[in-house]
């Protein structure tokens, strides 16, 4: 048994421990009209808090299977991609020579407030995807534009060169190839048309989508242009 499925027994049998401790004292208490817990369950649901923690430091975060990121939800697990769209996003960003890996969350981050409460960085840091239909060309419009700023419809409309619709989900899925929420900035199933938020140059490190809901990837804003073949434009309202 490896080091991370070893912490995430001794995390199971620990949670589950802690648990039944703490139920069978409030069950208790309640009968007898006492409102605290004991000191010795004190100590033992503070040596199991602590004894989890241990493995934890020692097991995971040197291990290349898991990551912790600490955002305001909590510790978030978040492992090395499975699902087929992160696994192509990964080899695409390999192929173009960026150094990152892709990795999923246990639970989809389809909005910039999740995805950054999850990773544990500033909304401004995500770099989303928002994709608009061309009206004359009929291709996605993409605009990967830095998670707080609202994207001016007109600017981008000027930038293209042409009006822009509203892009529904099922065209968002034929044009892209990935789901709302899950558009990475590469890799997609037709030919775009795509600008990059100049505001996301601000930061050393942001957050793309990489095909999924649940898979990110970090990269340097400096990386983008060469990557997407896209430039640089003034998106926000």
């Amino acid at each position: 048994m490896d080091a991370a499925l070893l912490f995430l027994f001794c995390h199971y049998v620990f949670s589950k421990r802690c648990w039944g401790v703490l139920h069978s004292q409030a069950r208790t208490a309640s009968y007898s009209g006492q409102c605290k817990l004991s000191a010795k369950t004190g100590c033992d649901v503070l040596v199991q808090w602590v004894v989890g923690c241990v493995f934890k430091l020692l097991f995971i975060k040197d291990s290349s299977r898991f990551v912790f990121c600490r955002g305001s939800i909590g510790d978030a697990l978040m492992k090395p991609a499975e699902h087929p769209s992160a696994l192509r996003i990964g080899r695409l960003l390999n192929e173009a020579g960026v150094d990152t890996q892709v990795v999923e969350f246990e639970h989809p981050t389809r909005t910039s407030a999740e995805a950054a409460a999850a990773i544990g960085c500033s909304i401004a840091e995500i770099a989303k995807s928002i994709v608009f239909r061309g009206e004359s060309s009929g291709l996605a419009v993409i605009v990967v534009a830095s998670g707080d700023n609202r994207v001016s419809e007109a600017k981008v409309s000027e930038a293209v060169g042409e009006a822009l619709a509203r892009a529904g989900a099922d065209f968002v899925r034929s044009a892209t190839g990935y789901a709302i929420g899950g558009v990475a900035p590469l890799g997609h199933a037709q030919p775009v048309k795509l600008l990059l938020d100049e505001d996301l140059q601000r930061f050393e490190t942001v957050w793309a989508a990489a095909g999924t809901p649940f898979s990110v990837f970090a990269l340097r804003p400096a990386l983008l242009p060469a990557l997407t073949g896209a430039d640089w434009a003034d998106i926000r309202v």
